[in-house]
């Protein structure tokens, strides 16, 4: 599995000029035949970004918040 670091993603203007960097790493992990999983995604704009590249794995709080035991039980 390739990551990659919310550095190049979660700020939104760094995301803009730093696309390359996260085009490359994509393609790097898939020559290798690695998974390739973004960190950082915060806002419809960076997945869809992420999407078109075809970045399908990614984490962070676009989806939801860290959250205890119970909290994650009761969201399922």
């Amino acid at each position: 599995m390739l990551k990659i670091d919310r550095y190049f993603i979660s700020n939104n203007e760094r995301f803009k000029t730093g696309f390359s960097h996260c085009r490359s790493y994509y393609q790097y992990g898939k020559t290798l035949d690695l998974e390739v999983v973004a960190e950082g995604i915060e806002s419809q704009e960076v997945l869809n970004e992420l999407l078109i590249l075809g970045c399908t794995t990614g984490q962070d709080y676009f989806w939801n918040k860290p959250m205890n035991q119970d909290a994650f039980v009761q969201h399922l």
